[in-house]
């Protein structure tokens, strides 16, 4: 009788073992699922929380009117493909304004810092968008949804840089317009 409750009692921790491991799996598989397809909407809350940093900028605004009239994923790309050049001109003019600030106040040494930096941001931008688009692939191999990331991606770091220059310049005193309000119309 005890060894036939040992077998039991085996046999009950198996079948609980596998239960766990089956229910394990398939919550793996759907939370996998739903990213996959892009329902999980982890690139939603990251544009949420950028949206939310100074979204009164008129580049998003304007970004946002535009948006309502989209109808397509390929349509958004191209959106976000124009928007992250016209935020690239801004993160250009930022750069110029800074080293035409350093000259005026003949800092060559923050001048030429400024350069690096600014040659070390656009190498920096084109790994990271080489990085998420090696990423991308692993996840949606293809389709309209891997462009469209893509394209979201590379607008919110020019987005993002371009903030933060404007910020930097204003720290320092240099009398700048908010993004959007200068060089948009250059893009």
């Amino acid at each position: 009788m005890n060894r036939t409750k040992k077998i039991i009692l085996i046999e009950f921790i198996s079948v609980l073992a596998l239960l766990t491991l089956f229910l394990a799996v398939s919550i793996f598989t759907t939370i996998f699922d739903k990213y996959r397809v892009g329902s999980l909407g982890a690139d939603d809350t990251v544009n949420s929380l950028c949206s939310n940093r100074n979204s009164e900028f008129s580049i998003d605004i304007n970004y946002n009117n535009e948006k309502k009239e989209i109808n397509s994923n390929a349509d958004l790309t191209n959106l976000n493909e124009k928007f992250s050049g016209i935020w690239k001109n801004e993160v250009n003019g930022y750069y110029t304004e800074l080293k035409g600030y350093f000259l005026s106040k003949n800092n060559t040494a923050l001048y030429d810092e400024t350069c690096f930096e600014q040659n070390s941001w656009e190498q920096y931008y084109e790994k990271q968008v080489g990085y998420y688009g090696n990423c991308l692939l692993c996840v949606y191999e293809t389709g309209s949804i891997l462009p469209l990331k893509l394209s979201n991606y590379s607008m919110r770091l020019n987005r993002n840089k371009a903030i933060d220059l404007y910020y930097f310049c204003l720290n320092l005193g240099i009398d700048v317009q908010p993004p959007g309000r200068q060089r948009q119309g250059d893009g």
